[in-house]
Formats: structure tokens, C-alpha cells, sequence
């Protein structure tokens, strides 16, 4: 109301004519201001929805147009009109698109609502998705709006559609999507961007239909894998090709042994679509192992060259790489430190060589790579490998077999050397040989023949060679010989030298030089031995029993016959006194027999003459057991006697002399129980020096089954007699 107008209230005025009359009393003349408020229209049903201007036409106030007033639709109202029907299949169009009506409680259709479909929480398949032409999509001036080209990827049961505008919803009625013929091919696993060369996870590839549901039913399909790019090797430890078991092809042991950046493919026979998995990189682990490698190619030959020659570098050269544990090369290690041999127990037959290489044995690895050079076996051999170790320790390799064969004569070789030591003037003990060798060392049996000559290379004192017939010999199947070959004069480091003098058919020869010799006066060697023998300890030992004798022989070499030496005794190896003066015979051996009362240790004594040094034997030991004799004795009877009776019983010992520690016996009584022979006295007895007797008397108290034994107890000069037979007794 305004200052003209009456003092008034209208309540709400509801109707459903387009004119509304509201009554105004003015109280004045003056002017009125009218003000409605809460002005509302409510739909119509159904359509179309109408509009109109706001226009006064009563007796008061100015006429004309207030205002228009458009009637528009109420909230969405979502109505399911057509959908999918069951059996449809994963990845294919939905066979009828969903369909839906948007409008408002009255009826009236919403245009332009934005319109979103999905699959409904909880219903078919976890994870599965759903695709369309286009969603969301806008409803039409009708309030339609169709989702077509839809598809679900996995096969599940009951799946529900439901279509979302701001706060409406509505869902389809449920259907089903099962899994459609073989389509495509589908990595189920594959290489994580990262992986060794044991590529992790190993792949598996599935035949799907088109939604990518794996076909359970397929049993035959083949699948085969290939990689991008193969600079290495790539392989699977169950080949290259898998025939699928339900649908799926595992594939295990897969290793790609270079590093660098892939791809993997698969494809199938029968053919359906191929599919190509993304890029990932295999880098090499930790160092884990060793390889040996014949030359620097790639993917690391293990190939041997063929058959080389002894004493001549190999035709390919061996490389030694660092591996992780998938077989990569750790191009990292820089500080590895490989070493070369030949592998322990080869070759299978001929050898045994020596591996030479012109760079050493050992050398630090480059960028996970040892390359050795101008390596080479001297000796002709069958089946040699080689082994390939390192620090820090790695797990070792050895090669394929490759064999060694003899070469062209290049040279003479010592085949048997002189000995290392010598008596100046006495002939070695082993012949000499030397042959006609390849530059390895290895015999020329055929084919050519020389005549070798000895002679003395370095001189240090002055000798002279002498050889049994001549210092010259022809060879015999590659090999001169030379017997009973002597040096004169004394020294360190003399040696031979032989030179071909001669070949058939010519041909030149390296001359060869011997180990060295050297020589010394000449030395008699001297030794000991016993009957009874001897056994291996440090200080060889015989064991007699007392009262029996020993026989000590002695034996002088280098030219010992009838040589004069003392047979020497002892008790504590710090005063030796001689027994005996002896002679050898004509083979420098002597024998004594003596019969020794207590342990003792015994040499021989050779002083020298004029043409042989002396020598002293090595100590042998002897060692005397003491014997014991037990009275009375029942000669294996039992004698039976009363409980209460007292036996005494005397143990005689032998030896029993004054200068020797006094002997003491050990008397033992068992009972029988029942749960066996128990020991009832244990006791020992100081043995008299006089008589040599130990004597006991033992009163058999109680009835039972005894027996009685004893032994003398060690000393320091003799050992323990051993126990006497028992004497057994039934006391009743």
C-alpha cells in the first residue's frame, strides 16, 4: 500500500484464469501505490508451456505491460523408454540402444538436460567399462535422447544402464553380456617399463573376443612371441611358440640378454588381430656370474676356434664378460678382476699344457669385458676347456672343448731334463731326452730326423760332461737319448745345452737349454728300519714285547757298500751311546739283532771317507711291552668254591731289573648281574723288586659269578702288558 491507499491485507490468490482481480480502496485522492508480491505460475500439464505479458486493465492506475511471465519446465523426471536385451556380447554394440524421456512431473519435456549413462554400481562385471557414440549427450527439444554405438567390454550377468540428469535417475531393466568369438589377442601380463633380462613379469598372452573376454574355450590356438629388436638373444625357456590352454598362452624363462629398450608381439595361427605391447627397458642387474666369450661380437660367441696348433695363439682370442643372473653384461663394473685358466681335469687326453697369454692371466674388467690377447697352449691335447674365475667371486665359466694339435718342428725341447741336484762325477739317475718340438713343446714323431748334440752351457766350476758312449745321438721317432750322462766338479747352476748338428730332410732348429743343475761332493745317504715294522708317525715306531728281539737294518746309497758305521742307543735322544760297530755288505745294507729290556731310540753312524761324506740316519724308536703272568689259573675252567673263601693271587712281571722304574699291576674283579659284567674292585699293586711279584688276596664274601684279571700299568720306559686272561669263579 502507499500513503493514498487504504490500510489493507490480501491473502494469496490462487486461480487458474489468466486474470487476477484484486479490489483496492483508495482513502484518498492522493496518489496509490500497489505492490504484489510472490507472484507464481503454476504449470500446466502437459504441453506446450505458455507465456504472457503482466498487463493492469482496472479502473485505477496507468494501464500497459509489466512484464512477461514464461512458464518453464519443473524438475527432471527421467523415464526408461527402450534398452539392450540379453546375450549381447563383450566389445559389440549393445543390439538395441538405451533409450530415455526426460520431463517434468506435469508432463512437460526438458530440452537440452545433459544427459550421463554408466553401468550401475554392483551389477554384471567389477571393473568392466562402457562405451559409447557419445556420452554424455544433451536431450532434444522433445526431451529424447539415445546413446547409440554402446558397447561392455567384459562378459558378466545382470548388468543395469543407468542414466543420471542432475538429480533423476533411472535405470535400465538387466541384461547379460557373454563372451563373442575370437577377435584379437590381449597381453594378460607383460614386462614392467623396468626389468632385468629375466624379463618380470613373464608375458602370457590371451585370444579374447572384441570386449577382450579371454575365449575359456580355445585349446588350440598358437601363439608366438617376437621382440622389436634382437641385438642379443631373446628367447623363453619353453620356446618361442605356446599353444593356449583356456584361452591363454604362458610363456616362461623369457630373457632378452642385451640391454636396451623393446617391445613385444604376438601373434596367432588361426590368424586374428596381432597385438604389440608397449616400449620397456631391460638393464642388467647386479654382477651374479661369469662368461667366456671367443672375440668381441655381441652376443658373445662360444664357439672355440678350431684346432690351433700348440705354442700358437689362438685364432680368436677369448673376451671374459661380467653377467647379472639373466646373462647381461654389467657395463658398470669397471674394478672386476678375471682370471684365465685352463679348466681343472683337461684335456680328456694328451697334455697337460700351459696357458700362456701375452697380457697375463688376471686382468680388470672394461665396461664389464676382459679381453685377453695372444693367449696360447703349448701341448697338443683332446678336449681342453677353460675356466674363467674372479675377485670378487662371481660364479665361474668354462668353455666348450676345443682341441690342441701338434704343429710345425720349429725347435729342440728337453723332453726329459737333467735332475735339479747331482753328485759331482756320479752318473744321473735318470737318462736325458731331448726331441724335435713344435714351438709348443710337443714332439715331431715323423717326418724329420736330426742328430743332437750335449754340451755344458753355463760352467760354474769348471766341468766336464760325460755321457755312456757319446755326448751326440741320433733321434728315434723325434727324440735323441743320452744314458749314464755325469758332471764333473762341484757348483750351482750349470747347464746343458743341445743343438741339432744334423737334420733330415734341413731344417733349422732352435738349440734348447736345459733346467739347471746343481752339483755337490758326493754324500752317502743313510737309513734305518726294524723288523717288526715301523710305523708312519714322525718318529717312526716298532712295538715288541719283552723278552723278544728287534732287528735293526741299516742301509748306506751312493756307493755305501762295506762302508764301517756304529748302530747308536738312547733313552732320551740326548746321550747316544754305540751298541755295535758294523759293516755293510756289497749292497750297503747291514742287519742287528738286539733284544731290548725297555723303549729306546736308535741311528746309525756313518763318519765318511775319503770318497763318500758321512751321514747320520734318521731316529727310529723301539718300543718294549711288559708281559704279566696271573696265579693260580684255572685253564679256562671255573672253579667253583665257597662264599667266605679267600684266594690270593700273584702277577709276575717281566722285566724286573733295579734300574728300571718299579712295575705296579692292576687287579680287577667283575660280578655278573643282571644287566651284565659290573666291576666289584679295581685296585693296584706295587710290583717287589726282588721277586718281580704283585700279589692280592681277595675274599669272595658273597655267592655269585667272578672272574679275575689284571695288567701291568705303563711306565715311562715300558709300555702296558695288556690284560691276562680271566680266571673265572662260581662261589656258591
Amino acid at each position: 500500500g502507499g500513503s493514498g491507499c487504504a490500510s489493507m491485507t490480501l491473502g494469496a490468490v490462487v486461480t487458474t484464469s489468466t486474470t487476477v482481480t484484486i479490489p483496492i480502496t483508495a482513502s484518498s485522492t492522493s496518489p496509490c501505490t500497489v505492490t504484489v508480491s510472490g507472484l507464481q505460475v503454476r504449470p500446466t500439464a502437459g504441453n506446450p508451456l505458455a507465456s504472457g505479458n503482466i498487463t493492469n486493465s482496472g479502473s485505477r492506475g496507468p494501464g500497459g505491460n509489466y512484464g512477461t511471465l514464461t512458464e518453464v519446465a519443473g524438475a527432471a523426471v527421467l523415464t526408461f523408454t527402450s534398452g539392450p536385451v540379453a546375450s549381447t556380447t563383450g566389445g559389440a554394440t549393445l543390439a538395441q540402444s538405451p533409450a530415455f524421456h526426460d520431463e517434468d512431473a506435469w508432463g512437460n519435456d526438458r530440452a537440452g538436460d545433459s544427459v550421463q549413462l554408466s553401468i550401475k554400481s554392483g551389477t554384471g562385471t567389477a571393473g568392466a567399462a562402457l562405451t559409447c557414440t557419445t556420452d554424455p549427450q544433451n536431450t532434444s527439444g522433445a526431451g529424447n535422447v539415445t546413446f547409440t554405438g554402446c558397447s561392455i567390454d567384459k562378459a558378466g550377468l545382470g548388468y543395469v544402464l543407468r542414466a543420471t540428469t542432475g538429480s533423476a535417475v533411472r535405470d535400465t531393466n538387466a541384461f547379460n553380456i557373454s563372451i563373442g568369438s575370437a577377435s584379437k589377442l590381449v597381453f594378460e601380463t607383460y614386462p614392467t617399463p623396468i626389468t632385468a633380462s629375466l624379463l618380470t613379469p613373464q608375458p602370457s598372452v590371451g585370444v579374447t573376443d572384441a570386449g577382450g573376454n579371454v575365449i575359456v574355450t580355445d585349446n588350440s590356438t598358437v601363439i608366438t612371441l617376437s621382440i622389436s629388436a634382437n641385438t642379443g638373444t631373446f628367447t623363453c625357456s619353453g620356446g618361442l611358440s605356446r599353444t593356449v590352454a583356456l584361452g591363454v598362452a604362458t610363456f616362461t624363462g623369457c630373457t632378452q640378454t642385451s640391454t636396451g629398450t623393446y617391445t613385444l608381439a604376438a601373434t596367432s595361427a588361426p590368424v586374428v588381430t596381432p597385438v604389440t605391447g608397449p616400449t620397456f627397458v631391460v638393464s642388467s642387474a647386479v654382477p651374479n656370474k661369469l662368461a667366456i666369450c671367443w672375440g668381441t661380437a655381441l652376443a658373445c660367441p662360444t664357439a672355440p676356434p678350431a684346432s690351433t696348433a700348440g705354442g700358437t695363439a689362438f685364432s680368436t682370442q677369448p673376451t671374459i664378460r661380467v653377467q647379472d643372473a639373466a646373462g647381461n653384461s654389467v657395463t658398470s663394473d669397471n674394478t672386476t678382476v678375471v682370471t684365465l685358466a685352463i679348466a681343472s681335469g683337461t684335456p680328456a687326453s694328451g697334455g697337460p699344457g700351459t696357458l700362456a697369454c701375452t697380457g697375463g692371466l688376471s686382468l680388470m674388467v672394461t665396461a664389464g669385458v676382459a679381453t685377453f690377447a695372444g693367449c696360447a697352449i703349448d701341448k697338443a691335447g683332446t678336449g681342453y676347456r677353460l675356466n674363467a674365475t674372479s675377485a670378487p667371486a662371481l660364479t665361474s665359466a668354462q668353455s666348450n672343448q676345443f682341441n690342441v694339435v701338434t704343429g710345425a718342428a720349429s725347435k729342440l725341447t728337453f723332453i726329459v731334463q737333467p735332475p735339479a741336484s747331482a753328485s759331482s762325477g756320479t752318473p744321473f739317475p735318470a737318462g736325458i731326452q731331448v726331441g724335435i718340438t713344435d714351438a709348443g713343446g710337443n714332439v715331431i714323431t715323423t717326418g724329420i730326423n736330426a742328430t743332437i748334440a750335449l754340451s755344458i752351457g753355463t760352467n760354474p766350476g769348471g766341468g766336464t760332461l760325460s755321457c755312456t758312449g757319446s755326448t751326440s745321438a741320433p733321434t728315434v721317432n723325434g727324440i735323441a737319448t743320452f744314458a749314464g750322462c755325469a758332471i764333473t766338479g762341484t757348483g750351482n747352476g750349470y747347464t746343458l745345452v743341445a743343438t741339432a748338428t744334423s737334420t733330415t730332410p734341413p731344417t733349422t732348429l732352435a738349440a734348447a737349454t736345459s733346467t739347471p743343475i746343481n752339483l755337490t761332493s758326493v754324500t752317502a745317504g743313510i737309513s734305518i728300519t726294524t723288523s717288526p715294522a715301523l710305523n708312519g708317525a714322525a718318529t717312526p715306531t716298532a712295538v715288541i714285547v719283552w723278552g723278544h728281539d728287534v732287528t735293526l737294518t741299516t742301509h748306506i746309497a751312493g756307493n755305501g757298500a762295506n762302508r764301517t758305521f756304529q748302530l747308536q742307543v738312547t733313552k732320551d735322544r740326548v746321550a747316544w751311546s754305540t751298541i755295535a760297530t758294523l759293516v755293510t755288505n756289497g749292497a750297503g745294507n747291514a742287519s742287528f739283532v738286539y733284544g731290548p729290556s725297555d723303549n729306546r731310540y736308535y741311528r746309525a753312524v756313518f763318519a765318511g771317507a775319503a770318497d763318500l761324506g758321512g751321514a747320520t740316519s734318521p731316529t727310529i724308536r723301539v718300543v718294549v711291552r711288559s708281559i704279566v703272568l696271573l696265579r693260580p689259573t684255572n685253564l679256562g675252567t671255573v672253579k667253583h668254591i665257597s662264599h667266605g673263601t679267600t684266594v690270593t693271587f700273584t702277577a709276575t712281571a717281566r722285566p724286573n731289573r733295579p734300574e728300571l722304574p718299579q712295575a705296579r699291576a692292576n687287579f680287577v674283579v667283575y660280578r655278573l648281574t643282571s644287566f651284565g659284567w659290573s666291576k666289584v674292585l679295581d685296585q693296584v699293586v706295587a710290583v717287589d723288586r726282588a721277586a718281580g711279584l704283585a700279589t692280592l688276596a681277595i675274599s669272595f664274601s658273597s655267592t655269585g659269578k667272578f672272574y679275575v684279571r689284571v695288567q701291568l700299568v705303563p711306565t715311562p720306559v715300558n709300555a702296558n702288558s695288556g690284560w691276562t686272561p680271566v680266571e673265572r669263579y662260581d662261589v656258591v
